[in-house]
């Protein structure tokens, strides 16, 4: 990877873990009206709103958040790394809705 690709990686990285506290707290207290948005996929929510308005979420959205979610419950990972997880897949899961990458 050249290092100018590799340095906008980091930089998406770097926003993530910097407003990581923010937006578990964020998610929590994002009202939905669907039940089964719990706190990670309130955590998706939250950052696939960092690049478009959460109108655009839909339930494809919701679907990819929560099979990773799912997957990775079963594996003992912490509660900060699923919402880690789960903030960084809905962040991107917007960039490719953006069709800012593919």
């Amino acid at each position: 990877m050249d290092s100018a690709k590799e340095s906008k990686t980091f930089s998406h990285l770097d926003r993530l873990l910097a407003g990581f506290s923010r937006s578990i707290d964020a998610a929590r207290q994002l009202p939905t009206p669907n039940s089964e948005d719990d706190e990670f996929i309130r955590c998706g929510m939250i950052w696939f709103s960092q690049i478009l308005s959460l109108d655009r979420w839909n339930r494809s959205h919701f679907e990819y958040v929560s099979l990773l979610r799912d997957e990775i419950s079963g594996i003992e990972f912490s509660g900060h790394w699923i919402r880690f997880c789960c903030l960084s897949t809905g962040y991107f899961v917007g960039m490719a809705e953006a069709g800012l990458i593919d």
